[in-house]
């Protein structure tokens, strides 16, 4: 069995669209629902507005690969025609890649959309991984190959062991920092290792920090607390309604998220619409 079988659960559960069933499962009041279900919608219409007509948003694999889960999320069988050619788009590019991150995120929308060439994305990787310090990456660009190498079927792989027990390492030793990555961390280990009182500090930790974090950290922020709801149940689901209100507030009428130069984000409207999935979802 692959090294860390607990995370790949984790990330199945979360990787795959949920249904918005009602406010209660989610852990909002109706009218907090119904405002979040709106925005995603002016959100996703503005995304929309924003595909360029080879099926890239702006030409970037991240921000485009963010943007097809987003909507595969939302309605994989509504948003196929646009689907189907961020996949092709995607795809060209595989070997233009400028980061081992980059290319993680893109391989996480082939896997959501089934593609059929998954053997030859992987061998793209492998062909380009000589030429990335993987150790030098980002912690949230480690983030994302640590998710897509446990998506993979397993006679597929992205990391070694070794790797991938680094990777782990370096999460746990920069708990600080990075609270969302240790937890979910700690999280692989299964219920049997998992300490209550451990996983409440980094919990904590969560909810605090998520005042500042910037999109692309929140997002791993909420994927971390939606994954300790097994554990500690307790808690409920305050966190989601004080997050959402959050990020409702950042977004302008026309559906984007407005970046710090006032002018519409891209990349942080593809996270915080995902944001506000995660968050809806039961």
């Amino acid at each position: 069995m692959r090294p860390g079988c607990s995370l790949l659960i984790i990330f199945v559960l979360l990787f795959t669209a949920l249904p918005v069933l009602c406010a209660e499962g989610a852990g909002l009041g109706e009218s907090l629902l119904l405002e979040g279900r709106l925005a995603l919608l002016r959100g996703e219409t503005w995304m929309l507005s924003q595909q360029n007509p080879d099926g890239s948003w702006q030409s970037d694999s991240a921000v485009t690969a963010q943007a097809g889960m987003l909507l595969a999320n939302s309605d994989i069988e509504y948003y196929a025609e646009q689907l189907q050619k961020t996949a092709r788009w995607l795809q060209d590019h595989a070997k233009n890649r400028n980061s081992a991150g980059q290319f993680a995120q893109a391989l996480r929308l082939s896997l959501r959309l089934n593609h059929p060439e998954l053997t030859e994305l992987v061998k793209d990787f492998q062909s380009q991984k000589a030429a990335w310090d993987l150790q030098k990456e980002p912690f949230i660009s480690r983030q994302w190959l640590l998710e897509a190498h446990f998506l993979l079927p397993q006679e597929l792989t992205l990391l070694s062991a070794e790797e991938v027990q680094q990777f782990q390492q370096d999460f746990l030793q920069a708990k600080d920092r990075y609270p969302a990555l240790a937890l979910l961390t700690i999280l692989s280990c299964g219920s049997s290792q998992v300490k209550p009182s451990e996983l409440e500090v980094l919990r904590s930790a969560c909810v605090k920090q998520s005042t500042s974090a910037d999109p692309e950290d929140l997002f791993w922020i909420v994927r971390a607390m939606r994954a300790s709801e097994r554990f500690l149940p307790s808690n409920g689901k305050i966190w989601r309604s004080v997050i959402v209100s959050r990020v409702l507030e950042k977004q302008s009428g026309q559906g984007a998220f407005i970046g710090r130069d006032s002018a519409a984000d891209l990349s942080a409207t593809v996270f915080y619409l995902q944001i506000l999935q995660l968050c809806l979802a039961p």
